[in-house]
């Protein structure tokens, strides 16, 4: 969380590449993987950036439904939300990717998206 807030709008590549391997290890616990997904959306900001929401997807798609019921599973789609915030035109191709997740992370993604 203080790299992401540290770094916030910088799009630092290196912060990326010290956050990602957090996010590609299925077995890191949820709240790790939650806040990298907040800290990662505040470093790119508004940037769009495809590597960042895919990761961030993947772990949507992967992690179980008890694990999406977690409270901090909400942290999620708000890194996808800090990732796209104020370009609506750049988050079609996502928002149909959101489509496929359960109903709850679903309606979070529609908000934050």
């Amino acid at each position: 969380m203080g790299l992401g807030l540290a770094y916030a709008g910088s799009q630092n590549e290196q912060v990326r590449g010290i956050l990602m391997p957090v996010l590609a290890e299925g077995k890191t616990p949820l709240d790790f993987v939650a806040f990298t997904a907040i800290s990662l959306g505040l470093v790119f900001v508004g940037s769009c950036n495809e590597d960042v929401a895919q990761a961030i997807i993947f772990v949507l798609m992967d992690r179980s439904e008890s694990d999406l019921a977690d409270p901090l599973a909400r942290f999620l789609p708000l890194g996808l939300g800090l990732l796209y915030f104020g370009k609506q035109g750049s988050v079609e191709a996502t928002t149909e990717v959101s489509k496929t997740f359960n109903e709850k992370i679903r309606k979070h993604c529609d908000m934050t998206l």
